[in-house]
């Protein structure tokens, strides 16, 4: 019995650290290969303030912790390698993390599958070679869902008690990466609490930590970002100026770019969306 629980303890290494090897070998392959475009010149320009800058003063309208993990790659005078190098770590974790997920979804087999599909997508490849924020907010929306379902997992139990320390500490690495990822972080925060309460629903059971100790780690986590965020909407309203519009709907729609969804400017109407794309 032991052995058994010694070699399903090493798969739980072995697989993922595989799966993430492999998944970090594609990104660095021709990592460099393309030009630096003009968002991630920004990251480059961005990340050559301190994280006590980016902090406190109206710098930019994205939270700064994925230009503070680039300063410690990239420094002015670096080359495309260096400065997409993060994003393919982060990756790379992306893909590890979705093995665990899958397994707890479907055992091993659901594992290798949601891993290899993590590995071989385009859009992770995209994301995990490209010096921006968005496979940040993957990573921590994978590890939200990651801690979802082994929670909801535990309620099936006969006394699930409380949620395991590890799986709230995996929720809230969840949402503060989410969160200091992209202001976009807040919608997709939004959608998983919503797919929580629904779970706690179908589960027909909601023992009162499992409904108030995520919602408790989720609002802490929000509230580290408030210090910046004064400092973030300063920022948005002088790049997309959405504080200085002659209409509510124009204001919309340089509101919606400071999520950086422009094209949803067409749910206020098209001849606004006329306007923004003009």
């Amino acid at each position: 019995m032991d052995e058994q629980q010694d070699r399903a303890a090493l798969k739980l290494v072995i697989y993922p650290l595989l799966f993430g090897l492999s998944a970090l070998l594609l990104h660095l392959w021709r990592l460099d290969a393309k030009s630096i475009w003009i968002d991630e010149a920004l990251t480059a320009y961005h990340s050559t303030f301190s994280f006590s800058e980016l902090w406190s003063t109206p710098v930019t309208n994205k939270p700064p912790l994925y230009y503070a993990l680039t300063s410690w790659f990239w420094s002015p005078g670096g080359n495309a390698f260096a400065l997409r190098l993060p994003a393919a770590i982060l990756g790379a974790v992306l893909v590890a993390v979705g093995w665990l997920f899958g397994r707890v979804l479907a055992g091993e087999r659901g594992g290798h599958w949601l891993a290899l599909f993590l590995l071989l997508s385009d859009i992770n490849l995209h994301y995990s070679q490209e010096a921006r924020h968005y496979i940040l907010l993957m990573l921590g929306w994978m590890l939200l869902m990651l801690a979802m379902a082994r929670m909801l997992g535990q309620l099936s139990e006969d006394a699930p008690g409380a949620p395991r320390p590890g799986d709230l500490l995996t929720w809230s690495l969840g949402a503060l990466l989410m969160a200091h990822a992209h202001p976009v972080g807040f919608i997709y925060l939004a959608a998983s609490l919503l797919a929580w309460l629904v779970g706690l629903l179908a589960s027909r059971r909601t023992p009162p930590p499992f409904l108030s100790l995520p919602l408790l780690m989720t609002g802490a986590v929000v509230a580290t970002l408030l210090p910046w965020l004064f400092h973030a909407i300063d920022n948005a309203s002088i790049v997309f100026e959405w504080l200085r519009q002659p209409s509510p709907d124009r204001a919309l729609i340089e509101w919606i770019s400071l999520f950086g969804a422009k094209n949803l400017a067409l749910l206020t109407g098209r001849s606004s969306a006329i306007v923004a794309s003009a």
